[in-house]
């Protein structure tokens, strides 16, 4: 990567958290326009090992969406959620148990824990079965964060390139859909090679397909 991409990537990271600061929302009602528009797309309906981010910071607050999620596919036993776990330069994904919402509307997700860096991610308890670890290959659909995207699918991440080192394990058959709230879409992102795609972007408002052949994904 050329120091002059470099630069461009930090300060398009830099005028999106910009934004991403200055919104508010309802993350409920965020939440809820957010897995509406998820179920338009065949793919996430019909998907039965999903992985999925647990928002940090200013992320969109996929979390809020985790009970409805169950909910919506009611008690289908071969529903399997899973969340990720950074170590070193790699990410692991491991099952989570069906979310709770309290009387307080605080949503309860069994063994997470925070990270150094305050990222919520299984625990110790939740890695130490080796059945509930989802290897790349068992994904039908990864909903996959990010800073910024543009339409043509390209994605800025914050910088680490866990997902761009993981993208590529899932099958070929296995759908990328990234999350975001509109203000993320931008006019373009620059990529470098290494740089992975996602095949639709979901926000409260819209569903992008970004991917003309999988387009069928999509509900009429």
């Amino acid at each position: 990567m050329t120091n002059e991409l470099a630069a461009y990537k930090q300060s398009l990271r830099k005028n999106v958290k910009s934004r991403l600061r200055d919104l508010q929302y309802s993350p409920k009602e965020v939440a809820r326009d957010l897995l509406r528009n998820l179920m338009t797309l065949s793919s996430f309906n019909a998907a039965q090992t999903i992985g999925l981010f647990i928002d940090f910071q200013n992320e969109i607050p996929i979390s809020q969406l985790l009970p409805e999620l169950f909910e919506a596919r009611g008690e289908e036993k071969r529903l399997i959620v899973a969340a990720p776990y950074c170590f070193q330069n790699a990410m692991f994904f491991y099952k989570i148990a069906r979310p709770r919402r309290d009387e307080n509307d605080v949503i309860h997700i069994p063994h997470l824990a925070r990270s150094r860096y305050g990222v919520q991610e299984p625990d110790l308890y939740a890695r130490a079965n080796p059945h509930d670890f989802v290897m790349p290959n068992k994904f039908d659909l990864l909903v996959v964060p990010g800073l910024a995207f543009d339409r043509t699918g390209a994605r800025l991440g914050r910088g680490a390139g866990y997902y761009d080192r993981y993208l590529p394990l899932l099958r070929a058959d296995a759908r990328r859909v990234a999350v975001a709230f509109d203000e993320q879409i931008v006019d373009a992102v620059p990529t470098t090679p290494e740089d992975q795609p996602v095949d639709f972007i979901v926000t409260p408002s819209q569903v992008i397909a970004t991917n003309a052949r999988l387009a069928s994904d999509l509900s009429s």
